[in-house]
């Protein structure tokens, strides 16, 4: 008799054991799970801000040329240090009324920019600028 209750002790603390491991695994499977889904949205994240950074980055190029020269008509790709942007073709003429559009690229991310100016000179006026 004395036997069958160490043997009932035995297995009920067996079966405690692997219920505890159990669980403790089931834990840790979901934090790591956890950890790298913030991980690849962080890294996502970060992405999207240096494209956005970019974009911009294409912008005051574009600004500053148009302000040099106001007949400058972009289609330009540029190589940053983190990515790329692009300027596309500058409509419009002259001072007044000309618009583009400009677009960075930072791993799988992607921002654009649209620009509409409504006077280059004496001070620079805008009437759009979108950020996408």
């Amino acid at each position: 008799m004395k036997q069958s209750i160490h043997t009932k002790q035995g297995f009920a603390t067996l079966i405690a054991v692997l219920v505890l491991t159990l669980v403790a695994t089931s834990v840790i499977a979901v934090s790591l799970l956890v950890s790298t889904q913030t991980f690849q949205a962080n890294a996502n994240s970060r992405e999207g801000i240096q494209a956005r950074f970019d974009a911009q980055t294409c912008v005051e190029i574009a600004l500053n040329k148009l302000k040099i020269d106001n007949t400058y008509s972009g289609n330009e790709n540029i190589s940053l240090a983190n990515g790329s942007c692009t300027i596309s073709a500058v409509s419009g003429t002259g001072n007044n009324d000309r618009s583009f559009q400009t677009s960075g690229t930072s791993q799988q991310s992607i921002a654009r920019i649209w620009i509409d100016i409504s006077e280059i000179d004496p001070d620079m006026t805008f009437t759009t600028w979108v950020e996408q």
